[in-house]
């Protein structure tokens, strides 16, 4: 398989959740590092089991997606990040240019 796979984590200290919403898979951890890496090994065991099934069984394995909620988080919050880091971004270009105006 190739292409990205779209991921995403949600929690806080000692409660995380993480959900692959192309293949509908989801895993819980105490920190956001076991959350990704458990989500990384369940996302791996689930290709391995369906790359043995016979080549006519696959497709509806690889079809399988999230519901449309998580999907819907997982746009939110890609688009928190990039409003966050193109307002990051002016901020930085804002004093950028405002220390050479002083200088």
């Amino acid at each position: 398989m190739t292409g990205k796979i779209g991921c995403y984590a949600e929690g806080r200290e000692g409660q995380w959740e993480a959900f692959c919403l192309n293949f509908d898979l989801a895993t819980q951890g105490a920190s956001l590092e076991d959350a990704r890496r458990d989500l990384e090994t369940a996302i791996r065991m689930y290709l391995d089991y369906v790359n043995d099934l016979p080549a006519d069984e696959q497709a509806p394995f690889l079809r399988r997606r999230a519901p449309a909620s998580h999907w819907l988080e997982y746009i939110l919050i890609s688009l928190c990040g990039f409003a966050r880091s193109r307002s990051k971004r002016r901020a930085e270009s804002w004093a950028a240019s405002g220390a050479h105006a002083a200088a």
